[in-house]
Formats: C-alpha cells, structure tokens, sequence
C-alpha cells in the first residue's frame, strides 16, 4: 500500500495501523507534523511489488468478487460479525 502511495503520489494521512490516535485529535500542531514526517519517510522507503507479486494480484483480481455491489460488500461484512470469519457454509 505504501508503494502504491509513492507511485501515485498520496501525501501521508493518518496512518491505519495506529489505532490510538484518531487524525491526531488532541494532538499539537507539532505531534501532528513529526507522525505525518515518520509516515512520509515510510512511504518513501516502500518497495514496489516483484513481478511475481504482480502477477499473483492480478490472479487474485481476476478470481475476486469484481461484480459485488456495495449492498453484497456490507451483507457478507454482517454475515462475518454475526457468525464469526470461520463460520462453516450450512
């Protein structure tokens, strides 16, 4: 994701993985910019995908639910919290 963001250009936001900070509320204005800087030079570090990592996204691209609406998206998301990711098909 990383790489995708260097190659595109996406300035840093927030960064995901922090889940105790939410866009840096309560934060100074100096807290902010130094998680933005540590999170640019991520980006900036990030590797691009191998050929052969291509090659398996485009699989697994192809092979994915490209034709899910939104609607399919947030029924298979309630059907995960109701009965859990490894939940057997009846």
């Amino acid at each position: 994701m990383l790489a995708l963001q260097k190659l595109i250009g996406i300035p840093p936001g927030k960064d995901p993985k922090d889940e105790t900070d939410e866009r840096c509320i309560g934060a100074t204005p100096e807290e902010t910019a130094e998680k933005l800087a540590q999170f640019q030079i991520l980006i900036d570090e990030a590797e691009p995908l191998t050929e052969e990592e291509v090659a398996q996204k485009e699989l697994l691209e192809k092979d994915g639910f490209f034709d899910w609406s939104k609607r399919d998206f947030q029924q298979f998301m309630k059907g995960i919290e109701k009965h859990g990711k490894y939940a057997e098909p009846k």
